[in-house]
């Protein structure tokens, strides 16, 4: 992910990435079935998290380490309920809503995010 110089940037950007693979004709054609077998078959999940999650998590971690370094947040927050946030919440809108997100609610979200981070209490050891 690039560095846009802010943490609402950077989840910005993220969300733009997200947005923009959307209407990969592919990913809309397999998502809702990858969905349901996720579900299924636990190994398939493991191998989901452990590829596809952990590196979305990864660049997750990479934003909220800068957004640190800036100034912009007190302490690290734990990734996941970034990733949950940002990449959750566009798929469910796409996928479960049917309604492709676009870059203004993109944007919003990014925001929504980023306050709701400077907001997070340290988390418990």
């Amino acid at each position: 992910m690039p560095d846009t110089g802010t943490l609402h940037g950077d989840l910005a950007a993220l969300a733009g990435v997200i947005v923009a693979s959307l209407p990969d004709p592919v990913l809309a054609a397999v998502a809702p079935g990858l969905a349901a077998d996720l579900g299924r078959h636990p190994g398939v999940a493991e191998r989901f998290r452990q590829t596809l999650i952990a590196a979305e998590q990864a660049q997750g971690a990479e934003i909220l380490q800068r957004a640190v370094a800036r100034g912009e947040l007190p302490h690290e927050p734990v990734p996941a309920p970034v990733h949950a946030n940002v990449p959750g919440t566009v798929f469910a809108r796409t996928f479960l809503f049917h309604r492709h997100p676009g870059p203004e609610p993109a944007a919003r979200l990014a925001g929504l995010t980023a306050a709701g981070l400077r907001s997070l209490p340290p988390a418990a050891d």
